[in-house]
């Protein structure tokens, strides 16, 4: 399963990680992340407005006093992937430098298939983006993003989905901000090292919902209920149908369900796919006509903004 000198050469096999703490465990874990600590609870302080509340989480954790970020993945990595011990947080960060060297020469094949697509993103050195994501994770939250969701929805018992989660950092969020005991949410990615740790890191919560996307269907989004709002933030651009995507996502919302996205306009290199810079266009006219933008530019050259898509 893991093999290397357990620290700056840890090489772990996905699917066999996959198998071994499989997704429907439900274990409550208290070295796992908890979302009832002092700190989530002053977050979530509604006598305190949201403003305040957010500046406090930014202070907090880069001073270092909100360390839960570390701990948490400080257990994942010692129990889970079979590391060396973390002594502290600059043990975490040298090893982001370490594997995001690695992580500069992986790269989809120009002729990406579903089964390749899903290889390159379980290759060994993906591991960086476990630390980068974990890394931004501790410095950075997706509060407006997920306020924008707050703000337009108009059904608020349907469930929502995170789609292409990884480490899931808009649920993160959701649950650091807000108290969703009874919200159904559903984070769906590929069977990768980065969503398995998101997977992880929800394990006790019965309303969170991994969902894997398999290569047999084309990686299409799914969900056994309708939703009422779907998160695809910086996915689009790695997806080998994403007009197919969108046509899934609108299938599934319900009336008047919204879509949250962004669609970075690249070129195509590293783990960006060839595919969907040529179908970005082609993706954006389908949601233009099939639903109303209420948020943002959908046409915004760069794409680097976020759109709030209610389906028509």
């Amino acid at each position: 399963m893991k093999t290397g000198n357990r620290y700056d050469d840890l090489i772990v096999n996905v699917p066999e990680i996959f198998s071994h703490f499989p997704i429907t465990e439900k274990k409550p874990d208290k070295r796992g992340q908890k979302f009832s600590d002092i700190f989530t609870i002053l977050y979530r302080f509604e006598p305190l407005p949201l403003v305040v509340r957010k500046y406090l989480w930014y202070f907090l954790k880069r001073i270092g006093l909100d360390a839960n970020w570390f701990y948490n993945f400080k257990h994942y990595w010692e129990e889970y992937l079979g590391g060396i011990t973390l002594w502290g947080v600059e043990d975490f960060y040298f090893l982001r430098g370490v594997y995001r060297q690695k992580f500069h020469h992986l790269s989809l094949p120009r002729v990406n298939s579903e089964k390749t697509h899903l290889a390159t993103w379980q290759k060994p050195a993906a591991i960086s983006f476990l630390l980068d994501m974990v890394y931004r994770e501790s410095l950075y939250n997706q509060l407006a993003t997920v306020n924008l969701y707050f703000k337009y929805r108009q059904e608020e018992t349907l469930p929502i989905m995170e789609f292409g989660s990884a480490t899931g950092p808009i649920t993160t969020t959701l649950f650091e901000f807000y108290n969703l005991q009874d919200k159904k949410i559903y984070i769906s990615d590929l069977q990768t090292l980065a969503f398995h740790y998101g997977i992880y890191k929800f394990k006790d919560r019965a309303n969170v919902i991994p969902v894997i996307l398999e290569p047999k269907d084309h990686f299409s989004p799914r969900s056994p209920e309708k939703l009422g709002a779907i998160f695809c933030m910086t996915v689009f651009e790695h997806l080998n149908d994403s007009p197919g995507a969108a046509k899934k996502f609108h299938d599934l919302l319900s009336t008047n369900g919204l879509l949250i996205f962004d669609y970075l306009n690249t070129e195509g290199k590293g783990l960006d796919s060839l595919s969907a810079v040529k179908d970005r266009n082609k993706t954006l006219r389908f949601i233009s006509q099939h639903f109303k933008i209420v948020h943002g530019n959908i046409w915004n050259e760069s794409g680097n903004n976020t759109i709030v898509a209610r389906k028509k």
